[in-house]
C-alpha cells in the first residue's frame, strides 16, 4: 500500500497530511504556523524608515529598505516548511509527496527541499487551498490522486 504525504500551505499556515491508498480522507499529522504573516511591515521591525532632508528640493524623503521585511519572513517560513518536509520524509514511511500552495510560495518551498524530498515529489499544485478542511481537500485532490495511483512507481 502506497502512502502519499500532502503538504497544503499559505504564508500563515502549513498543514501536513498523510493519505494512504485506502483512506478516503487525509489524516492531519502536523501543522506549522507563521505568526508574522498576519503582521504589518512596521510590526515586524523595530524602527521607522530613515529620513533625509533634501536641501535642493526643500522637502524630506524616506528611505525604504531594498527588500521588505515581510518578504524575508515569508521566505524563512517557506524554508522551515521545506525542512519539516525533509524531516518527516526521513522518519515516516511515505512513497510520494504532493505540495499544494500558491505559485510563489510553491516555488520557495521547492527551492528549499532536500534532494531526497525532491525525488519523492510526485506533484505540485499551484493553488491556495490552505483554508479547506480535510474532506474538501480530498475532493479537490481526487483527480490528482487517481492519476498518481495509475502511475507505476519502481521499487527502491
Amino acid at each position: 500500500m502506497r502512502t502519499l504525504q500532502v503538504v497544503v500551505a499559505d504564508y500563515a499556515l502549513a498543514r501536513f497530511y498523510r493519505l494512504p491508498d485506502a483512506a478516503l480522507r487525509p489524516e492531519l499529522i502536523d501543522t506549522l504556523g507563521n505568526p508574522a504573516a498576519r503582521s504589518s511591515e512596521r510590526e515586524l521591525v523595530s524602527g521607522r524608515p530613515g529620513r533625509i532632508f533634501d536641501r535642493g528640493m526643500g522637502h524630506t524623503q524616506s528611505f525604504d529598505p531594498r527588500s521588505r521585511h515581510k518578504r524575508i519572513f515569508e521566505e524563512n517560513f517557506a524554508k522551515s516548511i521545506a525542512r519539516r518536509i525533509g524531516r518527516q520524509l526521513a522518519t515516516e514511511r511515505t512513497d510520494e509527496l504532493v505540495v499544494v500552495a500558491g505559485p510563489r510560495l510553491l516555488g520557495l518551498i521547492e527551492l528549499g527541499l532536500p534532494a531526497a524530498a525532491r525525488r519523492r515529489l510526485a506533484a505540485k499544485v499551484p493553488q491556495d487551498l490552505a483554508r479547506l478542511g480535510a474532506t474538501q481537500l480530498a475532493r479537490k485532490l481526487a483527480p490528482l490522486r487517481a492519476r498518481l495511483r495509475s502511475k507505476v512507481i519502481p521499487a527502491v
